[in-house]
């Protein structure tokens, strides 16, 4: 695991809000978040933390953070889970930025990046439970059991593409439909 470098023990983190920020070296969305997502570590390190997940080997994201400068003038250094199969097998995604939240030993929600925030992270360290969109990529229903048969369908759309240090960039706009 890149950041600290050392291994991670999920039990040990009982009594903090643990986000599962997934994502690949080639989304812009995924990177142009990074910086914030640090911030948030650093400001509420108490309570949270933020891990970064992803399918791609040790050298491609080593190689990835060795070369951005964009990361690096945000002292983005959060852990990362690397040639990770296993959270990817438990939290399955078709695209990035995909966030979990866990809590308690339970999964809270399964959302977008863009749901990662101070006011969500303490109400759900206040309260234990939060309802936040679920971000549903095969369409089967979110995490209270409700189903799109009775809530009605809840469209989300993810758009990957390369991201490029200094060029213009703007993250995908969602927008609920009818």
């Amino acid at each position: 695991m890149r950041g600290t470098g050392k291994p991670l023990d999920l039990q040990k983190l009982a009594g903090k809000v643990v986000i599962l920020d997934f994502f690949d070296t080639y989304c812009g969305t995924c990177i142009q978040s990074m910086p914030k997502l640090q911030k948030l570590q650093d400001k509420l390190k108490d309570k949270v933390l933020i891990i970064s997940v992803t399918w791609q080997d040790k050298a491609t994201i080593d190689k990835f953070f060795a070369g951005n400068s964009y990361l690096k003038e945000n002292k983005v250094n959060l852990p990362v889970i690397y040639a990770d199969v296993y959270l990817k097998q438990r939290f399955p995604h078709l695209g990035v930025p995909h966030v979990v939240f866990l809590y308690k030993g339970g999964v809270k929600a399964i959302t977008s990046s863009k749901l990662v925030t101070e006011e969500n992270i303490l109400e759900l360290y206040k309260k234990e439970l939060i309802d936040l969109p679920l971000k549903d990529d095969f369409g089967k229903g979110d995490l209270i059991g409700r189903n799109k048969e009775e809530t009605g369908p809840v469209k989300y759309g993810v758009w990957i593409a390369g991201y490029q240090n200094g060029a213009p960039f703007e993250s995908l706009k969602i927008k609920k439909t009818a």
